[in-house]
């Protein structure tokens, strides 16, 4: 009986190792197969995909808005490709067919370039250097170089089926270095590209790694508006919605890290956006949060002060009130806040934020032992920290700030100028909801949202300026660039954990910008 026993479990150890080698095998042949995402994934934060057919390039033949995202060097670029590689035959029979993935990478001198991964269709190093030898490639350290037209210089390598092309020679050699091991961003593409397959092409984004593609556009650090981007811990897949009037994509988002102000809305339920109705025309950017339950979002909110070692400061500043002034803080803000509340940015720059209330006036009372009056309608409060400890992010910026109460809207800034500003703009209906081009935009777009990032091109020219190194700046504002753009969309709606997401780059309808040209 024992010796049974004994054969029955050598016999599942031997079964459970040949089982064990067979699918380590298979990961790693899978592995190997997917290398041109691997690769991509460890080069970029944000990659676009799609399938090497003629249907695609069709398709994407009559699309000039992409042309204009890129700028005129990077159009040349594709313009070249197309021309001497997607429509050579040698050259165009090595990727028929098969998946290829673009990635922005850090450029020198303050650029951004493109990479290019595919897998090779049945091919080896000698099939590929017969198909480039009409270019008199050249090969130098595993890495060809290409000239494709006049003067344009390209680099090409292949690591087993995998080949990786591009203007820029250093990501050339960093994809052709990649381990066939993948990461979790190329996981997170391999899981979501499952439920993708019918769309015309995806955008995978790891916001993990666009701090760095950002640092090659913005002076300084990523502050104001464009933190957003700067401090998310997530990935987003995306498919391309085709359309020859913007840009749009569609999908999801996965937020990785729990120690993050954004994660506080993925569960939330989406709510019509209200708040936005209050903003003076002049808005450049704004950033809104809906919060629908007030009381559960708070503990989670004390939660991640906690996790970030904030929440000693916090009820701090909520001590501070009840000792030095008698009022249990608790009946202010918790007590009166609605659902809503938005940080936003003037075209002068000057920046502001608001929540929406249920009783204002209830609430200016219980303000009054708390605050200093500055003018009839603006106070200031005399100590700091409140805000912030109650809503966090939006009111980061805005430690002691100057305030208004007007039709149960809280608004502050930093300045009581700002205020008197946002007042006379206010009272005086000149609004950004009156705008045609911001009525056209989220006529697109789903009317309720958890949260929403929005940037106006016209309004924020000054604000482009003083931030964009002068390459990306022209760029923005050049006819055959985004001049024409009216404004940037990044919509968010809660479901159960993470973001369903729409991306819009809107442009003017043609009639419109041929007619502002005739008019310039």
């Amino acid at each position: 009986m024992k010796k049974f026993i004994l054969l029955i479990v050598l016999f599942a150890g031997i079964t459970a190792a040949m089982a064990y080698l067979y699918f380590s095998r298979l990961n790693r042949e899978s592995d190997e197969n997917n290398l041109p995402l691997i690769a991509i994934s460890e080069s970029s934060g944000i990659v676009f995909r799609f399938q090497s057919d003629r249907s695609f390039y069709e398709i994407m033949g009559g699309q000039t808005l992409f042309n204009e995202l890129l700028g005129e060097r990077k159009s040349h670029e594709l313009a070249l490709i197309q021309e001497h590689i997607l429509s050579d035959p040698a050259l165009n029979a090595l990727i028929a067919g098969e998946k290829i993935y673009a990635g922005v990478v850090p450029g020198t001198e303050k650029s951004l370039d493109l990479l290019f991964t595919s897998r090779l269709a049945a091919a080896d190093q000698e099939t590929v250097a017969g198909a480039i030898r009409k270019f008199k490639a050249r090969q130098s350290g595993g890495t060809y170089e290409l000239r494709l037209g006049d003067s344009a210089v390209f680099y090409l390598a292949v690591k087993e089926r995998m080949l990786a092309f591009s203007s820029n020679r250093e990501a050339v050699r960093k994809a052709a270095a990649a381990a066939p091991t993948a990461g979790d961003f190329a996981t997170y593409i391999s899981e979501t590209a499952r439920f993708n397959r019918n769309t015309l092409a995806n955008l995978f984004i790891d916001y993990r790694r666009v701090p760095a593609l950002l640092e090659q556009m913005v002076a300084g650090k990523l502050n104001g508006e464009l933190a957003v981007f700067g401090r998310q811990q997530s990935f987003a897949a995306l498919n391309y919605n085709f359309s020859k009037e913007r840009l749009v994509f569609y999908g999801s988002t996965s937020v990785r890290d729990s120690a993050e102000f954004l994660k506080l809305f993925a569960a939330a339920t989406p709510k019509k956006m209200t708040i936005s109705n209050l903003l003076p025309e002049g808005t450049a950017n704004y950033t809104l949060y809906v919060v629908p339950d007030y009381k559960s979002w708070r503990s989670a909110f004390e939660g991640l002060l906690s996790q970030q070692k904030e929440i000693d400061a916090a009820r701090s500043a909520r001590n501070r009130v009840k000792e030095q002034y008698r009022i249990d803080p608790e009946r202010t803000f918790p007590a009166f806040f609605k659902e809503q509340m938005i940080s936003f940015q003037l075209s002068t720059g000057e920046k502001l934020a608001a929540i929406d209330l249920k009783n204002g006036e209830k609430l200016g009372q219980l303000l009054i032992e708390m605050s200093a009056d500055y003018a009839p309608d603006v106070k200031v409060f005399k100590d700091a920290g409140l805000l912030y400890s109650y809503f966090g992010k939006p009111f980061e910026r805005f430690e002691r700030p100057f305030y208004t109460i007007i039709d149960n809207y809280f608004v502050c800034a930093n300045t009581a100028s700002t205020v008197q500003s946002f007042l006379n703009s206010y009272r005086n209906n000149r609004l950004l909801l009156q705008t045609e081009n911001y009525t056209r935009l989220f006529d697109q777009l789903p009317n309720t949202a958890s949260v929403v990032f929005y940037v106006n091109q016209n309004n924020s020219t000054d604000v482009f300026r003083q931030n964009f190194y002068l390459p990306f700046y022209r760029q923005l504002r050049s006819e055959d660039g985004l001049k024409n753009y009216t404004a940037f969309c990044y919509l968010l709606s809660g479901d159960k954990g993470k973001f369903q997401t729409n991306i819009v780059l809107d442009k003017k309808p043609a009639a419109e910008a041929d007619s502002l040209q005739t008019t310039n």
